[in-house]
Protein backbone atom coordinates (compact mmCIF):
# COMPACT_ATOMS: atom_id res chain seq x y z
CA UNK A 1 0.00 0.00 0.00
CA UNK A 2 1.23 3.27 -1.30
CA UNK A 3 2.37 5.78 1.59
CA UNK A 4 0.28 8.96 1.22
CA UNK A 5 0.87 12.82 0.68
CA UNK A 6 -0.38 15.29 3.64
CA UNK A 7 1.53 17.60 5.75
CA UNK A 8 5.48 16.88 7.60
CA UNK A 9 4.97 14.18 10.34
CA UNK A 10 6.57 16.64 13.40
CA UNK A 11 9.13 14.07 15.18
CA UNK A 12 10.96 10.91 14.60
CA UNK A 13 8.41 8.68 13.72
CA UNK A 14 6.25 8.75 10.57
CA UNK A 15 2.70 7.21 9.84
CA UNK A 16 3.98 5.51 6.88
CA UNK A 17 6.81 3.24 8.94
CA UNK A 18 3.86 1.41 10.32
CA UNK A 19 3.82 -1.80 9.57
CA UNK A 20 0.92 -4.23 8.29
CA UNK A 21 -1.44 -6.96 10.10
CA UNK A 22 -3.12 -7.04 13.31
CA UNK A 23 -1.06 -4.38 15.63
CA UNK A 24 -2.43 -2.65 18.59
CA UNK A 25 -3.55 0.97 17.73
CA UNK A 26 -3.32 3.68 20.02
CA UNK A 27 -5.31 6.64 20.69
CA UNK A 28 -3.15 9.14 17.79
CA UNK A 29 -0.89 6.88 16.17
CA UNK A 30 0.00 3.09 14.75
CA UNK A 31 1.31 0.82 17.95
CA UNK A 32 4.79 0.71 16.36
CA UNK A 33 5.13 4.58 16.36
CA UNK A 34 5.69 6.86 19.16
CA UNK A 35 3.31 10.30 19.75
CA UNK A 36 5.73 13.51 19.76
CA UNK A 37 4.11 16.57 21.89
CA UNK A 38 4.26 18.52 18.65
CA UNK A 39 1.16 16.19 16.96
CA UNK A 40 -0.75 16.34 20.24
CA UNK A 41 -0.30 19.78 20.04
CA UNK A 42 -1.31 20.06 16.66
CA UNK A 43 -4.25 17.76 17.38
CA UNK A 44 -5.26 19.79 20.03
CA UNK A 45 -5.50 22.51 17.87
CA UNK A 46 -6.40 21.08 14.33
CA UNK A 47 -9.38 19.07 16.72
CA UNK A 48 -8.13 16.21 15.68
CA UNK A 49 -7.45 14.58 19.16
CA UNK A 50 -9.54 14.41 21.98
CA UNK A 51 -10.34 17.61 23.86
CA UNK A 52 -7.94 18.85 27.02
CA UNK A 53 -9.90 20.06 29.59
CA UNK A 54 -8.16 22.44 31.79
CA UNK A 55 -6.72 20.72 34.97
CA UNK A 56 -8.35 22.43 38.21
CA UNK A 57 -5.60 24.33 39.33
CA UNK A 58 -5.52 26.49 35.76
CA UNK A 59 -5.10 30.17 36.50
CA UNK A 60 -8.24 32.37 35.55
CA UNK A 61 -8.19 33.63 32.21
CA UNK A 62 -6.80 37.09 32.41
CA UNK A 63 -9.27 40.26 30.72
CA UNK A 64 -7.86 41.77 27.68
CA UNK A 65 -6.46 45.90 28.54
CA UNK A 66 -7.96 46.81 25.56
CA UNK A 67 -11.88 45.13 26.17
CA UNK A 68 -14.77 47.41 26.24
CA UNK A 69 -16.40 47.60 29.25
CA UNK A 70 -18.01 44.36 30.56
CA UNK A 71 -21.82 44.31 29.72
CA UNK A 72 -24.72 43.55 32.39
CA UNK A 73 -24.83 39.58 33.47
CA UNK A 74 -27.83 38.76 30.93
CA UNK A 75 -26.43 40.48 28.38
CA UNK A 76 -22.99 39.36 29.01
CA UNK A 77 -24.05 36.15 29.02
CA UNK A 78 -25.30 36.30 25.50
CA UNK A 79 -22.96 37.58 23.85
CA UNK A 80 -20.30 34.67 25.61
CA UNK A 81 -22.85 32.05 23.91
CA UNK A 82 -22.75 33.39 20.66
CA UNK A 83 -18.32 33.56 20.81
CA UNK A 84 -18.40 30.44 22.01
CA UNK A 85 -20.42 29.86 18.87
CA UNK A 86 -18.34 32.02 16.67
CA UNK A 87 -15.31 29.95 18.36
CA UNK A 88 -16.75 26.31 16.86
CA UNK A 89 -17.08 28.05 13.58
CA UNK A 90 -13.42 29.06 13.06
CA UNK A 91 -12.67 26.27 14.38
CA UNK A 92 -14.68 23.86 12.17
CA UNK A 93 -12.92 26.50 9.38
CA UNK A 94 -9.82 25.64 9.88
CA UNK A 95 -10.36 21.87 9.94
CA UNK A 96 -11.10 22.21 6.75
CA UNK A 97 -7.75 23.90 5.50
CA UNK A 98 -5.56 21.54 8.03
CA UNK A 99 -4.04 18.47 6.48
CA UNK A 100 -4.16 15.39 8.88
CA UNK A 101 -0.56 14.51 10.43
CA UNK A 102 -0.56 11.53 8.03
CA UNK A 103 -0.50 13.68 4.70
CA UNK A 104 1.74 15.96 2.95
CA UNK A 105 1.06 18.76 1.44
CA UNK A 106 -1.19 21.09 0.84
CA UNK A 107 -3.48 20.85 -2.89
CA UNK A 108 -7.36 20.81 -2.51
CA UNK A 109 -8.09 17.45 -3.36
CA UNK A 110 -5.77 16.23 -0.24
CA UNK A 111 -7.80 18.55 1.90
CA UNK A 112 -10.52 17.35 0.75
CA UNK A 113 -9.69 13.83 2.00
CA UNK A 114 -8.88 14.94 5.70
CA UNK A 115 -11.99 16.85 5.94
CA UNK A 116 -14.11 13.33 4.99
CA UNK A 117 -12.04 11.47 7.78
CA UNK A 118 -12.36 13.75 9.80
CA UNK A 119 -16.54 13.91 9.57
CA UNK A 120 -17.03 10.22 9.13
CA UNK A 121 -13.84 9.13 12.15
CA UNK A 122 -16.34 8.93 14.88
CA UNK A 123 -18.69 6.97 13.64
CA UNK A 124 -19.39 3.03 13.04
CA UNK A 125 -19.78 3.74 9.53
CA UNK A 126 -18.32 1.38 6.64
CA UNK A 127 -16.08 3.39 4.41
CA UNK A 128 -15.20 2.77 1.09
CA UNK A 129 -11.68 4.25 -0.36
CA UNK A 130 -11.09 4.35 -3.75
CA UNK A 131 -7.92 5.82 -5.90
CA UNK A 132 -4.89 4.77 -8.07
CA UNK A 133 -2.74 2.66 -6.61
CA UNK A 134 0.03 3.64 -4.45
CA UNK A 135 -1.62 6.93 -3.06
CA UNK A 136 -2.21 6.11 0.66
CA UNK A 137 -5.63 4.25 0.74
CA UNK A 138 -3.89 2.53 4.09
CA UNK A 139 -2.88 5.44 4.98
CA UNK A 140 -6.57 6.50 5.16
CA UNK A 141 -7.82 3.69 6.74
CA UNK A 142 -5.40 4.08 9.90
CA UNK A 143 -6.80 7.76 10.16
CA UNK A 144 -10.16 6.97 10.18
CA UNK A 145 -8.95 4.65 13.14
CA UNK A 146 -7.00 6.74 15.25
CA UNK A 147 -9.27 9.54 15.29
CA UNK A 148 -12.07 6.95 16.49
CA UNK A 149 -13.89 6.07 19.19
CA UNK A 150 -12.45 2.54 18.53
CA UNK A 151 -8.53 3.99 18.33
CA UNK A 152 -8.01 1.50 21.78
CA UNK A 153 -8.70 -1.77 19.58
CA UNK A 154 -6.49 -3.43 16.97
CA UNK A 155 -6.28 -1.69 13.40
CA UNK A 156 -6.34 -5.33 11.39
CA UNK A 157 -5.20 -5.19 7.77
CA UNK A 158 -5.59 -7.62 5.57
CA UNK A 159 -4.74 -7.93 1.44
CA UNK A 160 -7.59 -9.57 -0.22
CA UNK A 161 -5.28 -10.02 -3.66
CA UNK A 162 -2.23 -11.75 -1.87
CA UNK A 163 -4.36 -14.69 -0.45
CA UNK A 164 -5.28 -17.77 -2.45
CA UNK A 165 -8.67 -17.89 -2.93
CA UNK A 166 -9.12 -21.16 -1.20
CA UNK A 167 -7.59 -19.70 1.98
CA UNK A 168 -9.42 -16.64 1.85
CA UNK A 169 -13.07 -17.33 4.00
CA UNK A 170 -10.74 -19.10 6.54
CA UNK A 171 -8.69 -15.94 6.71
CA UNK A 172 -11.57 -13.82 6.98
CA UNK A 173 -13.89 -15.26 9.18
CA UNK A 174 -11.91 -18.26 10.94
CA UNK A 175 -11.81 -21.66 11.10
CA UNK A 176 -12.47 -24.98 13.47
CA UNK A 177 -10.05 -27.58 13.67
CA UNK A 178 -10.28 -30.32 11.45
CA UNK A 179 -12.50 -27.62 8.63
CA UNK A 180 -10.34 -28.80 5.91
CA UNK A 181 -7.39 -30.66 5.84
CA UNK A 182 -4.18 -28.82 7.13
CA UNK A 183 -6.49 -26.84 9.86
CA UNK A 184 -4.64 -28.68 12.62
CA UNK A 185 -5.91 -26.11 15.28
CA UNK A 186 -8.67 -23.81 15.37
CA UNK A 187 -7.78 -20.29 14.48
CA UNK A 188 -9.87 -16.77 14.93
CA UNK A 189 -10.51 -14.92 11.89
CA UNK A 190 -9.52 -11.08 10.60
CA UNK A 191 -12.58 -10.32 11.45
CA UNK A 192 -13.13 -11.40 14.53
CA UNK A 193 -9.15 -10.03 15.41
CA UNK A 194 -10.60 -6.95 14.92
CA UNK A 195 -13.31 -6.57 17.41
CA UNK A 196 -13.73 -3.73 19.25
CA UNK A 197 -11.42 -1.82 16.19
CA UNK A 198 -11.18 -1.53 12.73
CA UNK A 199 -10.78 -4.19 9.94
CA UNK A 200 -9.05 -2.96 6.83
CA UNK A 201 -10.23 -4.69 3.72
CA UNK A 202 -7.38 -3.75 0.90
CA UNK A 203 -8.06 -4.41 -2.92
CA UNK A 204 -12.02 -5.64 -1.73
CA UNK A 205 -12.35 -6.00 -5.14
CA UNK A 206 -10.41 -9.03 -5.18
CA UNK A 207 -12.88 -11.04 -3.27
CA UNK A 208 -14.72 -14.06 -4.39
CA UNK A 209 -18.31 -14.02 -5.24
CA UNK A 210 -19.10 -16.63 -2.50
CA UNK A 211 -16.86 -15.01 0.48
CA UNK A 212 -18.36 -11.37 -0.86
CA UNK A 213 -21.72 -13.28 0.39
CA UNK A 214 -20.62 -13.92 3.41
CA UNK A 215 -19.52 -10.37 4.02
CA UNK A 216 -22.57 -8.42 2.88
CA UNK A 217 -24.23 -11.06 6.09
CA UNK A 218 -21.72 -9.51 8.34
CA UNK A 219 -22.47 -6.24 7.51
CA UNK A 220 -25.97 -6.62 7.99
CA UNK A 221 -26.14 -8.60 11.35
CA UNK A 222 -22.56 -8.53 12.74
CA UNK A 223 -22.39 -12.02 12.98
CA UNK A 224 -20.01 -14.56 11.31
CA UNK A 225 -19.67 -18.11 11.04
CA UNK A 226 -16.21 -19.68 11.54
CA UNK A 227 -15.82 -22.42 8.50
CA UNK A 228 -16.29 -25.76 10.09
CA UNK A 229 -19.18 -24.72 12.71
CA UNK A 230 -22.68 -24.25 12.86
CA UNK A 231 -22.73 -21.46 15.45
CA UNK A 232 -22.98 -17.41 14.72
CA UNK A 233 -20.64 -15.67 16.48
CA UNK A 234 -21.38 -11.47 17.27
CA UNK A 235 -18.80 -9.10 16.15
CA UNK A 236 -18.52 -5.47 16.87
CA UNK A 237 -15.71 -4.39 14.23
CA UNK A 238 -15.35 -1.62 12.12
CA UNK A 239 -14.79 -1.83 8.44
CA UNK A 240 -13.00 0.16 6.23
CA UNK A 241 -13.03 -1.08 2.55
CA UNK A 242 -10.13 0.13 -0.23
CA UNK A 243 -9.81 -0.92 -4.30
CA UNK A 244 -8.66 0.82 -7.36
CA UNK A 245 -11.07 -1.12 -9.24
CA UNK A 246 -14.39 0.78 -10.54
CA UNK A 247 -16.30 -1.59 -8.44
CA UNK A 248 -19.94 -0.41 -9.98
CA UNK A 249 -18.82 -1.71 -13.54
CA UNK A 250 -17.79 -5.06 -11.68
CA UNK A 251 -21.14 -5.13 -10.35
CA UNK A 252 -22.93 -4.66 -13.92
CA UNK A 253 -20.50 -7.52 -15.02
CA UNK A 254 -21.87 -9.60 -12.21
CA UNK A 255 -18.16 -10.17 -10.42
CA UNK A 256 -18.96 -7.73 -7.64
CA UNK A 257 -22.29 -7.64 -5.52
CA UNK A 258 -24.65 -4.94 -5.77
CA UNK A 259 -26.05 -5.12 -2.44
CA UNK A 260 -22.05 -5.82 -1.08
CA UNK A 261 -20.97 -2.04 -2.75
CA UNK A 262 -23.71 -0.35 -1.30
CA UNK A 263 -22.85 -1.59 2.17
CA UNK A 264 -19.17 -0.88 2.00
CA UNK A 265 -19.89 2.38 0.03
CA UNK A 266 -22.14 4.22 2.79
CA UNK A 267 -19.08 6.52 2.62
CA UNK A 268 -16.98 7.51 0.00
CA UNK A 269 -13.28 8.80 0.20
CA UNK A 270 -11.11 9.29 -2.71
CA UNK A 271 -7.59 9.47 -2.82
CA UNK A 272 -6.42 11.27 -5.95
CA UNK A 273 -3.43 10.57 -8.33
CA UNK A 274 0.02 12.27 -7.76
CA UNK A 275 0.05 13.35 -11.40
CA UNK A 276 -2.89 16.06 -10.76
CA UNK A 277 -1.00 17.37 -7.59
CA UNK A 278 2.12 19.06 -8.78
CA UNK A 279 2.26 21.97 -5.85
CA UNK A 280 2.43 19.01 -3.43
CA UNK A 281 5.61 17.28 -5.01
CA UNK A 282 8.26 19.72 -3.10
CA UNK A 283 7.11 18.55 -0.11
CA UNK A 284 6.79 15.34 -0.62
CA UNK A 285 10.57 15.13 -1.85
CA UNK A 286 11.45 16.98 1.14
CA UNK A 287 9.59 14.61 3.37
CA UNK A 288 11.31 11.57 1.73
CA UNK A 289 14.67 13.10 1.71
CA UNK A 290 14.30 13.74 5.37
CA UNK A 291 13.45 10.37 6.48
CA UNK A 292 16.71 8.63 4.42
CA UNK A 293 18.74 11.34 6.58
CA UNK A 294 17.71 10.23 9.46
CA UNK A 295 19.98 7.20 9.47
CA UNK A 296 22.42 8.41 7.01
CA UNK A 297 24.72 11.82 6.47
CA UNK A 298 21.78 14.58 4.90
CA UNK A 299 22.09 14.88 1.25
CA UNK A 300 20.41 17.77 -1.13
CA UNK A 301 18.60 17.55 -4.46
CA UNK A 302 20.13 20.03 -6.80
CA UNK A 303 17.98 22.37 -8.50
CA UNK A 304 18.76 19.90 -11.66
CA UNK A 305 17.64 16.67 -10.07
CA UNK A 306 14.59 18.37 -8.53
CA UNK A 307 13.28 19.67 -12.13
CA UNK A 308 13.71 16.46 -13.34
CA UNK A 309 11.58 14.94 -10.52
CA UNK A 310 8.90 17.61 -10.85
CA UNK A 311 8.63 17.43 -14.34
CA UNK A 312 8.14 13.00 -14.21
CA UNK A 313 4.52 12.10 -14.31
CA UNK A 314 4.28 9.67 -11.49
CA UNK A 315 2.33 6.84 -12.75
CA UNK A 316 3.25 5.08 -9.97
CA UNK A 317 1.95 8.01 -7.34
CA UNK A 318 3.94 8.89 -3.88
CA UNK A 319 4.87 5.11 -4.10
CA UNK A 320 7.04 5.65 -7.20
CA UNK A 321 7.99 8.85 -5.58
CA UNK A 322 9.46 7.15 -2.69
CA UNK A 323 11.08 4.82 -4.11
CA UNK A 324 12.87 7.20 -6.83
CA UNK A 325 14.17 9.34 -3.89
CA UNK A 326 15.42 5.97 -2.70
CA UNK A 327 17.23 4.66 -5.57
CA UNK A 328 19.00 8.64 -6.04
CA UNK A 329 20.11 8.61 -2.66
CA UNK A 330 21.81 5.50 -3.00
CA UNK A 331 23.13 6.34 -6.48
CA UNK A 332 24.81 9.44 -5.26
CA UNK A 333 26.79 7.17 -2.74
CA UNK A 334 28.71 9.67 -0.26
CA UNK A 335 28.47 12.59 -2.60
CA UNK A 336 26.54 15.39 -0.59
CA UNK A 337 24.20 16.07 -3.70
CA UNK A 338 22.02 14.44 -5.73
CA UNK A 339 22.33 15.74 -9.02
CA UNK A 340 19.67 14.66 -12.33
CA UNK A 341 22.27 11.49 -13.41
CA UNK A 342 21.40 10.17 -10.16
CA UNK A 343 17.40 10.47 -10.79
CA UNK A 344 16.35 6.75 -12.28
CA UNK A 345 12.83 6.19 -13.16
CA UNK A 346 13.52 2.69 -13.74
CA UNK A 347 12.43 2.90 -17.49
CA UNK A 348 14.15 -0.02 -18.19
CA UNK A 349 12.07 -2.44 -16.40
CA UNK A 350 8.56 -1.13 -18.25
Amino acid sequence: MAQEPGRVWEGNQDPRDAGRGAVPVQSFAPASLTTPLAFAAEAARSGDGPPVAPGRGSAPLQADPGAPPQAPAGEGDNRAQVAAQDGETTGAAQAATVPLPEFIGRDTRMLEVSRRIRLVAHRSTPVLVHGPTGTGKELVARAIHRLSTRHEGRFVAINCAAIPEALVEAELFGHARGAFTGAVHARMGRIEAAAGGTLFLDEVGELPLPVQSKLLRFLESGEIQRVGENEAVRIDARIVAATHRKLGAMALEGTFRTDLLHRLAVFLVHTPALAGRIDDIDALLSHAMGRLGRTEPAKQLTAAARAKLRAHAWPGNVRELEHTVERAWILAGGAPAIDAECVDFGDSLL
